[in-house]
């Protein structure tokens, strides 16, 4: 890209549209962890086979059928857009040109752009809501997951994807445990991020760190197993994790986590650094 074009993308992700349509994302994820939060504690307190599916389709699906849930999706799929767009512009404004002439910043860039496609991938799954159409996020993957387990290389890339999981839930932990996400705040008038807002964030992060890992090992387990329903998403994650001993009290530790998760979100719309 041009240097005119990595210029228009910094000013456009500064922008006060662009600021005011990042809030809305995150309020929207906000959301979205909260109803994840409420969803595995009914499956913890209710049993393995309780509750609405324990993913984003399953949130989606709660929201869709709220009072005015065509209107809340819609601001959803606006939402999830408008981060995605943010994050992109974000990575985009990290390049920069070297002495030598070529393009650096790589290493900062690509984080920001993966998050900024997941948030595009998310905003497709609520438009689908949006219009009527319902989809199962765990049916989904456990099919296509059922397709890749019938050819060698499919089984490869699947666990591949596995190791990719375990390294994200790795770095969410990280994030989480040595308060990196620090990082992405400012406090009121540049003072210091209050105890509470950190102790959300860690315990959030923590929790999509576990979450995630879960997902990862199952991912790796249905491979070896040749077992589609293991590598089914987060739903089979949090349902196997509530079979397991003490598994009430784990992911009633989990839905706590995606609740802070969530809570967290709310406040990294008022204190992001923009």
């Amino acid at each position: 890209m041009t240097e005119e074009a990595l210029t228009a993308a910094n000013k456009a992700q500064h922008s006060d549209l662009m600021t005011a349509l990042a809030r809305l994302g995150f309020v929207v994820t906000g959301a979205l962890f909260l109803l994840l939060g409420w969803i595995a504690a009914r499956i913890a307190l209710g049993g393995s086979n309780a509750g609405p599916n324990a993913d984003q389709s399953g949130a989606l699906a709660q929201l869709a059928s709220a009072p005015g849930g065509p209107v809340l999706l819609w601001l959803t799929v606006i939402g999830f857009a408008s981060i995605g767009l943010w994050h992109v512009l974000q990575g985009l404004s990290r390049l920069r040109a070297r002495p030598d002439g070529r393009r650096g910043g790589w290493s900062d860039a690509w984080k920001p752009v993966a998050t900024g496609v997941v948030y595009f991938v998310l905003g497709y799954t609520a438009t689908t809501f949006a219009r009527g159409v319902s989809q199962s996020s765990k049916e989904q993957t456990r099919d296509f997951s059922a397709v890749l387990m019938a050819h060698p290389a499919g089984k490869v890339a699947l666990v591949l994807a596995g190791v990719v999981i375990l390294v994200v839930a790795a770095y969410h932990l990280y994030k989480g445990v040595t308060q990196n996400f620090t990082e992405d705040l400012r406090g009121p008038g540049d003072n210091g991020i209050s105890a509470m807002v950190k102790a959300l964030g860690v315990v959030g992060y923590v929790a999509k760190g576990v979450a995630f890992g879960i997902v990862g090992v199952l991912v790796i387990v249905g491979v070896v197993r040749s077992d589609p329903a293991k590598a089914s998403g987060l739903d089979a994650a949090l349902r196997t994790l509530r079979a397991e001993p003490f598994g009430t009290a784990l992911l009633l530790a989990v839905a706590f986590g995606f609740a802070c998760y969530g809570l967290y979100m709310f406040a990294r719309a008022r204190y992001s650094r923009f």
